[in-house]
């Protein structure tokens, strides 16, 4: 006779949604020690925790190959790893399509978003998360409650997360901006394009690699373009978006507006419209909200952003209806929806209605 085995699939769940803290501190675990990397080099062989330990210097413990062994078979019950059972009971662990996005090496298949991991699992995110539950007593932004100044002062004061922060945004500039012009024809013909809070213009960088003949502007605080590197066909120009924008025929921003309240946005939006012909654009890179819940991963990742934004900048993600009603507010007579890859979608403002740019 079996044993009885009794299951509540619900109770289940709760339990683990009160121990998942636990993966995105193994996968910070692994990023750090270079496991994907180690794996991604073994020629497609499986690698034991010993294997794997023999080739990060820092290891040096007794117990290493244990508790990394732990880690890594946390992780291949999400699929970022895959477990083999070998003879004497070793387990051996190999890629899987989900860790090549873990991989910091391009020649190993590498498409980056590690960077992604490690600053929503730093320090000083996670301190942010203790006084979510402010933004409901109080009505506060939980991150300036965390840290006694806004996300982007801190930023700018603060140059080992500023590093962090901008490594992360840059390695998803690279993934994602790759995928959009291949896909989004909407840059055709521009004559100057300006990126608004470009960073330091990488995702300038992708666009121009395929639409050579454009001027590019990329447009962010001083003690950003401080750091932005030079490079040919694009002006790095400093300045706060909420007093001026550059000129230009089409204006850029990615993952700009979830970071601020309506207000602003309007005053950005408004900004953007002054700056632009009669037939310009503005081309925005968001999260569009579902107007009821479902569970298709682009939707719950979007529904995550929105929480993020909560708790880091007091933005937020929106519904089409939402930016159509920021568009109209600051002067824009058309949004279009072009393309949703994954979570993202290209949005199209007009500054007057018909086939324009």
């Amino acid at each position: 006779m079996g044993s009885l085995v009794l299951q509540d699939d619900d109770r289940l769940r709760i339990m683990e949604f009160g121990t998942m803290c636990g993966i995105p501190s193994a996968l910070n675990a692994v990023i750090k020690l270079g496991i994907p990397d180690i794996l991604s080099s073994s020629q497609d062989a499986p690698l034991s925790s010993a294997e794997i330990i023999a080739q990060i210097p820092a290891c040096g413990s007794s117990g290493s190959g244990a508790n990394l062994d732990r880690i890594l078979r946390v992780l291949s019950s999400i699929g970022v790893f895959q477990e083999s059972l070998h003879d004497g009971g070793i387990r051996k662990y190999g890629v899987t399509p989900l860790c090549r996005y873990l991989v910091t090496n391009p020649s190993n298949g590498g498409l980056p978003l590690s960077s992604w991991v490690i600053v929503n699992q730093d320090v000083v995110f996670m301190k942010t998360w203790e006084f979510l539950y402010q933004s409901v007593t109080t009505g506060a932004d939980p991150f300036t409650a965390a840290h006694g100044k806004p996300l982007f002062d801190l930023t700018a004061d603060n140059p080992r997360f500023r590093g962090i922060f901008d490594s992360a945004m840059s390695d998803n500039s690279n993934a994602y901006m790759r995928l959009i012009v291949e896909a989004y024809d909407g840059f055709q013909g521009v004559r100057t394009l300006v990126d608004v809070g470009g960073g330091i213009g990488n995702s300038l960088r992708v666009i121009l690699g395929r639409h050579k003949g454009i001027k590019g502007i990329n447009f962010d605080l001083p003690h950003v373009i401080s750091k932005a590197p030079a490079f040919p066909g694009v002006e790095h120009v400093s300045g706060d978006m909420f007093d001026k924008v550059p000129q230009g025929d089409v204006i850029f921003m990615k993952w700009i507006l979830h970071d601020w309240k309506d207000e602003a946005c309007i005053t950005l939006l408004k900004n953007c419209y002054e700056s632009l012909p009669s037939r310009g654009k503005v081309v925005v890179v968001d999260s569009i909200l579902p107007s009821g819940t479902n569970h298709s991963f682009g939707s719950r990742f979007a529904l995550n952003m929105d929480l993020l934004m909560l708790a880091y900048t007091g933005g937020k993600e929106r519904t089409l209806e939402e930016f159509e009603s920021l568009a109209n507010a600051a002067g824009f007579a058309e949004v279009k929806v072009v393309i949703t890859l994954d979570f993202l979608s290209v949005l199209e403002m007009h500054r007057s209605s018909g086939q324009l740019i």
